[in-house]
């Protein structure tokens, strides 16, 4: 039978689990395919993202399997239906407002469902993002 330190220990390594890992789960990219076209916004912020981390070129995407992307995509879908219900907006007033503010920095789950409300064909994917480093490799920024 465990003693009361090892419960303890075992509870604070469980709760650091499930924090890390809700962690985690924010670090995403989402984005759009439509008729063979990639659309994804571009935020003057990604400049200094650049330039901080050394990198050049156009953004490289890598999409997860379809297992993580559903398991990310159903993560974000919840979390953004929960906040509208706590705030009791609609989805329809959430479109709304979110047209006047439309595409968003450091919004691109809700960038792609607004995006997909509009334009029903686009296929929302899930994954990483990032640009080539000068010196080889990529620099995932998100994902």
């Amino acid at each position: 039978m465990p003693s009361k330190k090892q419960n303890r220990n075992r509870n604070a390594q469980r709760h650091t689990a499930k924090k890390q890992a809700k962690r985690n789960m924010n670090d995403v990219h989402f984005w759009i395919e439509e008729d063979n076209k990639l659309v994804d916004w571009d935020f003057s912020i990604y400049d200094s993202i650049k330039k901080i981390n050394n990198c050049i070129g156009e953004r490289q995407y890598e999409e997860f399997d379809k297992k993580l992307s559903l398991e990310y995509f159903l993560y974000f879908n919840k979390n953004h239906n929960d906040t509208l219900k706590k705030a009791g907006v609609s989805q329809q007033d959430f479109y709304t407002i979110y047209s006047e503010h439309f595409p968003m920095n450091m919004n691109c789950f809700k960038n792609c469902m607004y995006y997909k409300k509009h334009h029903p064909s686009a296929v929302v994917k899930v994954g990483k993002m990032g640009w080539r480093k000068k010196h080889g490799g990529i620099h995932w920024e998100f994902g």
